[in-house]
């Protein structure tokens, strides 16, 4: 067909114009903001917002913060939580933006379950029966029942820096290494400016019994970003695992930070917490009722958030999302979450079991709650592999009298090795905590400066084989000595790994006498005297 050049200039125009009105058609729509209960101004948190017409949906955090986006022609956004009003707005398509809502507790009749304003009551309470049943059923629902079981865990610990201020860069502090700077990371939910500082990688297998009970984790390989020299990589690894310990919600008590918190699951959990249900959804196959659950009171000490529970012959745990509620005071632990999912694990032969998959708790650690104040983030993620089921382990797996040992050269293997047998590769900003050490550790002033630290806070400066210190004792003061000088020290690991000497010289200046003292420690496991865990003479 012919055409007229000035008609196909304007079949161009028009097709230009078309594709722009579908490129702006498909451009994202992101909303963000923060839910506060009408009442009295609290956040609010695991609100349900869903775009209208679109199964896309989130729920707001601890905070009462959310963030939401999509490339779909949307135009209304549903607001919902049992027990309060649903709220809808709408929402202009293709922009960005921020929302403040509040929400006004209100009756809800939710399917079965009617939540009023008024008393709360177990009895006749179709939501309580299921979870009873989940409780009566959960002995036989936990991995603990299997006879023998074994798999691959690979563990991720991460923490980072928050509220990392224009101001804090500056500071003469870091001036000079001001490409610590270039890994942070920008919550898209509340805009916080957080430092990723130090990554832990850790590779396992985990092995267990039944009769006699035993389990064993048979660490093969675990990499820390932290500084040689100047942290002490066991007794960090340590203490993290005293912060994270794995919560198995089958559990009638589950410690975290030194605190007992109630499992929904536990048989007075009933007398604890209040429990709705939600909706029923599918988890695969199975029918599953989704619940929400909290403190009967603001103030008490347990969980709040959701369960997802089979609604089958199992009533088997499929799904769970909590956190802790703002009103509580758990050792400087302003925030907390922890989400778990099981799928089912099937051996030909060997039987079927539901078993983790995903594993994930996140904590924000502070001395205040305020909103703008610096805070220390930490992330522990945890995946599962090569599940085996019922198939008979020796004893000889068994003997040691340790739950965690470890391959001698566990701390040293390569990057070829993690690239081969991490369960996902890692993130930018994970990568790059690792790329931000090996610079600090290769910046000769910040080693300097790191020495200068350590001997302050640990007392102690290393001079090849020996530890001169502690550095608190070397000038004091008493009544019967008067001013007290004192020298003295310890060996380190380069004079020997199972042998600790250890010594010092002291003179009163009052009583004008000298003293001394010394002694010998010896390790017979594989760490020094001074490392964790001790086993020494």
């Amino acid at each position: 067909m012919n055409t007229k050049p000035g008609l196909r200039l304007q079949l161009i125009l028009l097709s230009v114009l078309f594709s722009c009105a579908s490129a702006f058609s498909q451009a994202t729509t992101i909303v963000r903001g923060r839910i506060v209960d009408a009442s009295n101004d609290e956040p609010m948190p695991y609100v349900s917002l869903k775009f209208d017409g679109t199964n896309l949906g989130v729920v707001s955090d601890i905070n009462g913060n959310f963030y939401i986006e999509t490339k779909e022609e949307i135009t209304a956004l549903t607001v919902s939580l049992v027990g309060y009003n649903t709220v809808n707005l709408k929402v202009s398509p293709g922009r960005n933006t921020e929302l403040s809502i509040r929400l006004e507790e209100s009756g809800t009749d939710l399917k079965e379950v009617v939540v009023k304003s008024g008393k709360y009551r177990n009895r006749d309470n179709p939501a309580v029966e299921l979870i009873r049943k989940a409780i009566d059923h959960k002995d036989m629902n936990r991995k603990e029942a299997l006879d023998y079981y074994n798999y691959e865990k690979y563990e991720k610990v991460q923490f980072a820096l928050n509220n990392v201020t224009d101001k804090m860069r500056n500071n003469f502090l870091f001036r000079k290494i001001q490409f610590i700077f270039d890994n942070v990371d920008t919550n898209r939910v509340s805009g916080d400016v957080s430092l990723p500082f130090f990554l832990r990688e850790t590779l396992s297998d985990v092995y267990y019994r039944k009769s006699p009970q035993s389990e064993k984790e048979y660490i093969r390989g675990e990499r820390n970003s932290t500084l040689p020299g100047y942290l002490d990589n066991q007794g960090l690894s340590s203490g993290i695992e005293n912060m994270y310990q794995d919560v198995n919600f089958y559990d009638n008590a589950i410690n975290l930070v030194t605190v007992d918190f109630v499992s929904p699951l536990s048989p007075i959990s009933p007398n604890i917490y209040r429990f709705y249900i939600l909706d029923t959804v599918k988890i695969g196959n199975t029918p599953c009722a989704h619940m929400y659950f909290a403190p009967r009171q603001k103030s008490d000490l347990g969980f709040m958030g959701y369960l997802w529970i089979a609604v089958d012959t199992t009533y088997a745990l499929r799904k769970i999302e909590v956190g802790i509620p703002k009103d509580i005071n758990l050792n400087w632990v302003n925030e907390m979450q922890i989400n778990q999912e099981f799928s089912w694990v099937e051996n030909p032969g060997s039987g079927r079991a539901l078993m983790l998959t995903k594993d994930e708790i996140f904590m924000d650690f502070g001395l205040t709650r305020s909103e703008n104040a610096r805070s220390l983030l930490g992330r522990k993620v945890t995946s599962y592999s090569n599940y085996q089921l019922n198939e008979f382990l020796p004893d000889s797996l068994f003997r040691t009298k340790v739950n965690q040992f470890r391959d001698d050269n566990a701390d040293v293997r390569t990057e070829t090795y993690w690239v081969e047998h991490r369960h996902d590769t890692l993130s930018t900003h994970e990568r790059g905590i690792y790329k931000m050490v090996d610079s600090l550790n290769n910046y000769k002033p910040f080693r300097r400066f790191m020495g200068t630290v350590k001997f302050l806070f640990e007392g102690y400066t290393p001079i090849g084989g020996f530890d001169i210190g502690p550095a608190n004792t070397f000038y004091s003061f008493n009544d019967v000595e008067g001013f007290r000088a004192r020298l003295g020290g310890r060996t380190n690991l380069k004079f020997s790994k199972h042998l600790m000497l250890e010594t010092y010289g002291a003179y009163g200046f009052k009583d004008k006498k000298l003293k001394g003292y010394a002694a010998a420690y010896y390790a017979f496991g594989s760490t020094h005297p001074i490392r964790y865990p001790i086993h020494r003479l």
